[in-house]
């Protein structure tokens, strides 16, 4: 079972900019141009970008990709630590080189990674056999390749974590003009009890009670036997790095030291969750329309008819008896450390 998407598809590029002298400054923006804006082009997007900037912007570089926003924001994500604002970043002496030898092997492996993840979506869709097949020498490589990824995504959790935790707390002491972590106010949630209903009204509850016919998918990957090894047998430099972060604190280092470790961890954990989402397609394709692959992995896709409340027609019915078992809880903060630069070059 394989398939082509080009829905993602599109061009990806790296604009430029000319000081007054005609010679290229260090600053570039990556964008992309999905193939779903019609008779749109890079050119255009070119000139889209030109009005208003004092400085005469030129292409450095443009491909092609079948994942376009893929592609974007693994490298918007990876070299964080280069971003200033926006979709602009900071690109010195060769860095920029670097930067498109990087963006053409990720559309290489993109464009190799979507038939692969349009034959997953498609098998989410597909009911299971109840069968568990024996795994391959293969199937046990992208298993293992896996969980050392995963062990991975899990110290860049932590590390993210503990900095977001020291730069909220930095901030809160030195309140700098331009602040390192964006506060955003949320709205508490609105639920209904259903519990409470019924046993209020357990006659009216019933007669809102609907059939739905549903698919339900359980993807699990199972740990391997040998999950001793140490994170510094896996990687090294990301290992150091994680080990580094978690020590830091505001009271000795600035905010400024603690930003640079978190864009750097985020860098990595970028990469890693790109890694992560190539193989766990590639698992699931092996699985197939079984049920999963001995002692590495179960994907079942089971039929199941299930009773639901229609909450939503309670509410259009009776709204004054919907408000009397509806809450809504206390706001909340959420943390969002800045992940770029903010033009501190």
């Amino acid at each position: 079972m394989t398939a082509s998407t080009t829905a993602g598809g599109g061009s990806l590029y790296i604009i430029g900019e000319l000081n007054h002298r005609g010679t290229p400054t260090e600053f570039y923006k990556i964008g992309i141009v999905r193939d779903s804006e019609r008779n749109r082009t890079v050119d255009d997007r070119l000139a889209d970008h030109q009005t208003g900037n004092p400085r005469e912007l030129y292409i450095a570089h443009a491909a092609q990709s079948a994942s376009v926003e893929r592609v974007e924001t693994l490298l918007h994500g990876q070299f964080a630590t280069k971003r200033i604002g926006g979709e602009w970043f900071h690109l010195p002496n060769d860095t920029l080189a670097h930067v498109i030898a990087t963006t053409t092997e990720h559309i290489a492996a993109a464009n190799a990674h979507t038939p692969i993840a349009d034959n997953a979506k498609q098998l989410a869709s597909v009911l299971s056999n109840g069968l568990i097949i024996d795994p391959t020498n293969d199937h046990r490589s992208i298993h293992s390749q896996q969980h050392d990824i995963r062990r991975q995504l899990t110290a860049c959790k932590a590390a993210i974590s503990h900095l977001t935790s020291e730069l909220v707390e930095y901030q809160h002491a030195t309140q700098p003009d331009r602040p390192w972590v964006h506060l955003e106010h949320k709205t508490g949630r609105t639920t209904f009890d259903k519990a409470a209903f019924e046993a209020s009204h357990p006659n009216l509850y019933v007669n809102y009670l609907t059939t739905e016919s549903t698919m339900t998918k359980t993807f699990r990957v199972n740990k391997p036997n040998d999950d001793n090894r140490p994170l510094n047998d896996i990687n090294e430099h990301l290992s150091a790095l994680c080990d580094t972060a978690t020590h830091m604190n505001a009271a000795t280092h600035d905010g400024e030291t603690l930003h640079e470790v978190y864009l750097d961890v985020l860098a990595q954990q970028t990469i890693l969750k790109w890694e992560d989402e190539q193989l766990d397609a590639q698992l699931r394709v092996a699985c197939g329309p079984n049920d999963g692959i001995n002692a590495i992995c179960t994907w079942k896709r089971q039929a199941t008819t299930r009773e639901t409340f229609d909450v939503d027609a309670l509410k259009h019915d009776q709204p004054d008896l919907y408000s009397k078992f509806t809450a809504t809880s206390e706001p909340t903060i959420a943390r969002n450390p800045v992940k770029d630069l903010r033009y501190r070059v």
